[in-house]
């Protein structure tokens, strides 16, 4: 920066002292008033070039116009104060005029070429163009100087070859600088540094040239000055760094090739035109040539003119063609970036819709999208179905919280296995899914053991050692299946296979012994759908006691399914495959109709006095209708809505958990009793159950049955009594058959209990026949 700034400022005050020497010298030397004249018009001519360059070319250098300005106020000043102008040449000093006059020109032509050309020096036309100017030069002016100087100077024609040699010099000097610039772009203040330095040493050459060569070559001192002021006016104004610019923008490239400067090129071309037009007629004028060399002059400037313009045409054109092709290229580049990034937003957006909120691996839409993939392009994969042991009863006791930590930490492990052939998906609250194209069954063997020890190290939280395991079903492509909704079926029904045999951290493989269980399955739901189920099921009545077994305080209503072609079907095997068919919802009316249909029986034939508990499905309480039947048949019968229990099973999901407490709300408000029916092994949690409208608690038999056993599970069932009780519920312990197992349940405070150490569930004649006879045994209340 400090190098620039003195260069600048040497620039400057070199400048003045240049003109302030030039100035005097002419003064000194010949002290003539018409010589300052016409030097001076022609710096004026050449301050009004620049001014139409300053309109049409939007040029913002205005310290080269101030200084012609100055250049021509101080002519005019010299004219005024010199008198003397006895040694005063005509021809001398035309000549030297008519050749500045030259330089303009020529410079000025070239300098337009130079700016339509980009810079890029076509040497064709540079050739034209100094051929056609020295051709007219030479060929008018030859004769005129030939008479110059026979006639009025006594000296040598090395005049004529001086003024040859200053001429090519001058032309060298302006492309070297143009290349110069081109290629390195120095700053403006070198630029004018070199050019001012260049100038003087060949005035000073030349200078010197004349003094040691005993004047045998006749050096024009005027001629020489007035060239030198022209030229560095000329170059330090037009040869700017900053009219070289390669890289523009759009914006830019438009002004370049706008009409404006098609204009200013195509007025370069007629000053020079004229110019050298005007020599000929004014040698002529001053008959110092012939009209048959005027004519030829003519000829050839047209040409010359001519040809310019028509090449001047074609550039313009061609450049303008490359400025489309450039600005196509641009925007097709903006498009492509735009389109890249629209493209990288999406595939974020696609990434987020496939990634489970919680855990962070792929969900289930991308696990679908995924096996879809690889079904399509027929590539074999192993579909591993993970179901997580014991996490339900950790999520339960501890909360969602703790549930949530859980999820995520196993996740992560469950990721570390992720690579190119194989990939993890959460699927479900606890259960995740791998695709993996490892097909060997010895490998998927290990594979998954590898998964089971990771996931049994135990999980850490709020210095809260936490321990499940993982239940493990897989189905296999294409052997088992080749839709993806068959191979989860298939590998989730192995997995549960497991899980019904109460064997934790067990893998299990698919067969095709399973075909028999699945097509029963189609079956039984097919008798469902066609059968009337008046026919086909019926309602058994289990008394839930007081403690000490003596009085009961209400029956559970047990749907049971029993014909010719089946024998009896568990509720645990045809209750699931109604839920995932829907036809739930009619047999929840069936049950509804029937149910209240015996109460009412019970009350009016048999003064039964104790309540109803019927089982509810959460699916069905999504629907409106049930809550609408329910007050319809309570009615129908003429019952009291208080004596109606709806028990809710306890796997409805936490995410309709405000949904279905407004369901229970409206239930509320009816004086129905709500109850949560195997609480302990689905997804509810006494944290949220205390939001919930809910009067009873039935434990659930799995946590029973190892209450003797299981410090874990006594534990457990211990918590919930007393939370239940500082919550104001009611507790029921389902499935009690040893007597060990009441004696527990007793010390810690049950309520209620259910189960075959009582009583098994009894058909309706049964029930009436134990109970509600008058010599019966037992006390109703």
């Amino acid at each position: 920066m400090r190098m620039d700034k003195f260069v600048n400022k040497f620039s400057k005050l070199y400048k003045i002292i240049l003109i302030a020497t030039l100035v005097l010298s002419i003064a000194r030397l010949f002290q003539a008033k018409v010589v300052f004249l016409l030097s001076g018009i022609g710096s004026l001519i050449l301050f009004l070039i620049k001014y139409k360059s300053q309109n049409k070319c939007v040029r913002k250098n205005v310290k080269p116009f101030l200084i012609s300005f100055v250049f021509f106020l101080t002519c005019l000043l010299m004219i005024i104060f010199i008198k003397d102008i006895e040694h005063l040449s005509f021809y001398k000093i035309f000549l030297s005029l008519l050749f500045t006059i030259f330089i303009i020109c020529t410079h000025i032509g070239l300098y337009g070429f130079l700016r339509q050309l980009d810079i890029k020096i076509d040497i064709l036309q540079l050739v034209l163009n100094l051929f056609s100017f020295y051709a007219v030069v030479f060929w008018s002016g030859g004769e005129a100087l030939t008479h110059f100087f026979n006639t009025y100077v006594t000296v040598n024609n090395g005049y004529l070859y001086y003024l040859l040699f200053i001429s090519i010099v001058s032309e060298i000097f302006t492309l070297s600088l143009t290349l110069c610039l081109e290629t390195v772009k120095p700053p403006k203040g070198i630029v004018t540094l070199i050019s001012t330095i260049f100038l003087t040493f060949a005035f000073c050459f030349f200078y010197l040239l004349n003094i040691f060569s005993g004047k045998l070559i006749y050096i024009d001192i005027a001629s020489v000055i007035i060239t030198i002021i022209t030229l560095l006016n000329l170059d330090f104004s037009m040869l700017s760094p900053e009219d070289f610019k390669l890289e523009i923008t759009i914006e830019e490239s438009e002004n370049k090739y706008a009409d404006s400067k098609v204009y200013f090129d195509t007025l370069s071309l007629s000053a020079g035109f004229l110019f050298i037009i005007l020599i000929p007629i004014l040698l002529f004028a001053f008959k110092e040539i012939s009209i048959n060399r005027v004519i030829i002059s003519i000829i050839i400037s047209s040409l010359y003119y001519i040809l310019s313009l028509f090449y001047l045409s074609f550039t313009v054109k061609k450049n303008l063609l490359q400025y489309h092709i450039n600005l196509n290229a641009i925007k097709q580049a903006e498009l492509e970036q735009k389109k890249n990034e629209i493209l990288k937003s999406n595939e974020i957006l696609i990434n987020q819709y496939h990634t489970d909120y919680l855990t962070g691996t792929w969900n289930r839409e991308k696990f679908y999208l995924d096996a879809s993939k690889l079904i399509d392009s027929h590539t074999p994969f192993t579909l591993i179905y993970l179901d997580l042991d014991r996490f339900k009863v950790i999520n339960d006791t501890y909360g969602h919280d703790t549930g949530d930590v859980i999820l995520k930490e196993t996740a992560q492990r469950l990721k570390r296995f992720s690579n190119d052939i194989t990939s993890i998906y959460r699927v479900g609250g606890d259960e995740f899914t791998v695709l993996s194209r490892i097909v060997d069954r010895e490998k998927l063997t290990q594979f998954s053991l590898e998964l089971i020890n990771i996931v049994q190290v135990p999980y850490l939280h709020n210095n809260t050692s936490y321990y499940i395991g993982l239940s493990i079903g897989i189905s296999e492509f294409p052997k088992d299946s080749c839709d993806v909704d068959t191979l989860i079926k298939y590998a989730d029904f192995a997995m549960y296979r497991i899980k019904k045999s109460y064997v934790q951290n067990k893998i299990e493989f698919f067969t095709q012994d399973y075909y028999l269980e699945i097509e029963r399955k189609n079956r039984l739901i097919k008798k469902l759908e066609n059968s009337d189920f008046n026919e086909i099921l019926h309602l058994n009545y289990q008394p839930i006691f007081y403690p000490g077994g003596k009085k009961i305080k209400k029956v559970e209503a047990l749907l049971r399914w029993h014909d010719e072609e089946f024998g009896y079907v568990s509720p645990a095997e045809f209750i699931p495959l109604a839920e995932q068919t829907n036809i739930i919802f009619p047999i929840t009316q069936w049950v509804i109709d029937k149910s209240f249909s015996d109460l009412s029986r019970l009350k009016k034939e048999y003064h039964a006095d104790f309540s109803i508990a019927i089982n509810i499905s959460p699916k069905t309480l999504t629907q409106n209708p049930l809550i609408y039947n329910l007050l319809l048949k309570s009615s129908y019968y003429g019952l009291d809505n208080s004596q109606i229990e709806l028990e809710l099973t306890e796997n409805f999901s936490v995410y309709l958990i405000d949904y279905i407490k407004e369901k229970i709300h409206v239930l509320d408000q009816n004086n129905f009793t709500i109850s949560i029916d195997d609480f302990g092994t689905g997804y509810s949690s006494l944290e949220y159950i205390k939001d919930l409208k809910i009067d009873t608690l039935k434990i659930a038999k799995e946590l029973v049955d190892n209450i003797e056993e299981m410090k874990q599970d006594y534990s457990l069932i211990a918590s919930i009594i007393s939370l239940s009780k500082a919550l104001n519920l009611e507790v029921i312990a389902e499935g009690v058959e040893h007597k060990g197992q009441l004696e527990i349940l007793e010390s810690l405070g049950c309520d209620l209990y259910q189960g075959y150490y009582y009583e098994r569930p009894v058909s309706f004649d049964a029930l009436v026949e134990r109970y509600l006879q008058p010599d019966n045994l037992y006390n109703i209340g």
